[in-house]
C-alpha cells in the first residue's frame, strides 16, 4: 500500500516499505548516490548550521571543502546565505525528515550538542 508521511512540514504519499522490493524493478530511480564529501557536508550543516566553509572543511578535516559544498548547492539540499550555509526543505526531504531534531534522533545523535 501507500503510506502518509510528514515530510519537511509537509506530507506526502510514499509506497510502504513493504512493498518497495515489488515495484523497485519498475520504478525509475530519482534519487542521486551523494559522494562521501557531499554526506561529511551535509552532516556539517545539517548539525551545525549556519556554518561557514572552513568549519565544514575543518569537520570533514580537510583543507579544501568545495568537493562537499558545491554539488550539495547544486542540488539544492544546501544553500549559502550571509551568515553560512543552511540546510533546505529538499535536504529535509532527501533523507526523508520531518525537521533536523527528527535527523538527530534517527542517528541517535539526541544528546549531540555544538561543540
Amino acid at each position: 500500500g501507500i503510506t502518509l508521511r510528514r515530510i519537511a512540514g509537509a506530507f506526502e504519499f510514499a509506497v510502504s516499505p513493504d512493498y518497495y522490493e515489488a515495484i523497485e524493478p519498475v520504478v525509475q530511480k530519482t534519487y542521486q548516490q551523494l559522494s562521501k564529501p557531499c554526506i561529511e557536508t551535509a552532516a556539517a550543516v545539517g548539525l551545525f548550521q549556519p556554518i561557514i566553509k572552513a568549519k565544514i572543511a575543518s569537520f570533514r578535516d580537510v583543507q579544501n571543502a568545495d568537493a562537499g559544498i558545491f554539488p550539495l548547492v547544486e542540488l539544492g539540499i544546501i544553500k549559502d546565505t550571509p551568515k553560512g550555509f543552511i540546510t533546505t526543505d529538499k535536504f529535509l526531504k532527501f533523507f526523508g525528515v520531518n525537521d533536523l531534531e527528527e535527523l538527530k534522533e534517527k542517528l541517535n545523535l539526541e544528546n549531540f550538542s555544538k561543540q
